[in-house]
């Protein structure tokens, strides 16, 4: 249930967001919350994409444009769920490895190469990373939705940051999300 790269490497303090096993569990956790500890909000923070982990000791930088594609998930069941919206799953995660793995092997000390700007997420791979991220976002979005039912229907409040552009690519969250938060958290910049 852990959240995997294009390698099919998997992060296993990362669970990805797309089994049903693991939503069930995110529902189960949130009620058990609110029938437990009757908070007056909850502060919702790790549904969403989380960057790559780069490693402490490294001989190398990892590019940031390669630390955005490992970030992303490809656990069966998100290659399941874009298959289902009519992209080849499997194809992009192949192009992914493809485009990432002779940057690993020639990456040096020092560059870290061009950023993953929303630009470049629009348009790299002839636009299917923008396609796999709005599929994938939009299930993230549902699952967001229905932990704030729970906790609204137990009579919380949602505490957020608000999604700003980079919640929105850095962690595939939507701007709609935004119309569920009753509390605003700042986040300090840098």
């Amino acid at each position: 249930l852990a959240r995997q790269d294009a390698f099919g490497v998997s992060y296993n303090g990362q669970l990805s967001l797309f089994p049903c096993d693991v939503r069930e569990y995110f529902f189960a956790l949130t009620k058990e919350v609110m029938d437990r500890f009757t908070p007056k909000s909850v502060f919702i923070e790790s549904l969403g994409r989380q960057g790559f982990p780069v490693p402490p000791k490294r001989q190398v930088e990892i590019d940031l444009r390669c630390q955005y594609l490992l970030s992303l998930c490809f656990h069966p069941s998100s290659i399941a769920l874009v298959n289902e919206a009519g992209m080849d799953g499997d194809d992009f995660r192949k192009q992914v490895r493809e485009y990432v793995q002779p940057r690993l092997e020639n990456a040096n000390k020092t560059d870290m190469g061009d950023p993953a700007s929303s630009e470049w997420v629009d348009t790299a791979f002839d636009g299917l990373l923008r396609k796999y991220l709005q599929i994938t976002r939009a299930s993230v979005a549902d699952l967001w939705q229905k932990i704030v039912e729970i906790i609204h229907d137990a009579g919380a409040e949602v505490h957020m940051s608000p999604v700003n552009e980079a919640r929105f690519y850095g962690n595939d969250l939507e701007y709609g999300l935004n119309r569920f938060c009753d509390r605003v958290c700042y986040e300090p910049l840098g």
